[in-house]
């Protein structure tokens, strides 16, 4: 009960954060070849800019991922303000039901948000979880950058990033990836790692501010 209250306060704070940002999405074409078939996308993300993308990204049909834990429950609630679903586990705990339910909501046309470098790192070091989950679905990774020009940062494992209200945005896609073949994961891996920078850079860039 604590943790939902909590929850629904945070997602208030939020979405009042949110409504004061100004932003610009870049690389609309990769996401538009993404789904040249109509269907969802898998979007890539670092724990540290997930805030980011739930502020910025203006998908309609949004599902991730939240642990079991109280956090989770927490992060579940404030992220119903944005309309987010959440299939909650992790990849070490409840890891397969996790994979289930994302294959099942990305099954029932939605796209999914995957932190691949959570629940507890090492940051930006990609894991195999969206691996698995683009080969169970056959829908493209698209790694996303979301920086902005004003953020709070926290002294956590990741170097988590909260948005100042009337910060400037860009969220930033990457040319899409298909995954096919087990044997080539750790290329898949490369591949996102660099697709990921230089998605980061494009942003700062546009931004007019140097990387920190």
């Amino acid at each position: 009960m604590r943790a939902r209250v909590l929850g629904y306060f945070a997602g208030l704070l939020l979405k009042l954060i949110s409504w004061t940002l100004r932003g610009k999405t870049l690389g609309l074409e990769h996401r538009q070849k993404a789904r040249m078939d109509g269907g969802p996308v898998l979007y890539a993300i670092w724990h540290e800019q997930q805030l980011q993308n739930v502020f910025f990204n203006d998908e309609k049909k949004m599902a991730s991922l939240a642990s079991r834990s109280s956090d989770g429950e927490i992060i579940t609630k404030a992220l119903a303000f944005f309309g987010i679903k959440m299939a909650r586990g992790s990849s070490s705990r409840g890891g397969a039901a996790a994979l289930h339910a994302l294959t099942g909501f990305v099954k029932a046309g939605f796209n999914c948000a995957i932190t691949v470098d959570g629940p507890r790192g090492p940051r930006r070091s990609v894991k195999p979880g969206i691996f698995a989950l683009a080969k169970a679905t056959g829908r493209p990774i698209i790694a996303t950058a979301c920086v902005v020009d004003r953020a709070w940062k926290f002294s956590s494992w990741d170097r988590f990033e909260m948005a100042k209200p009337f910060a400037r945005g860009r969220l930033v896609f990457s040319e899409p990836l298909w995954v096919k073949d087990d044997a080539q994961l750790e290329i898949y891996k490369n591949l996102l790692m660099q697709r990921f920078a230089q998605a980061e850079i494009c942003g700062y860039q546009s931004l007019g501010i140097s990387p920190p």
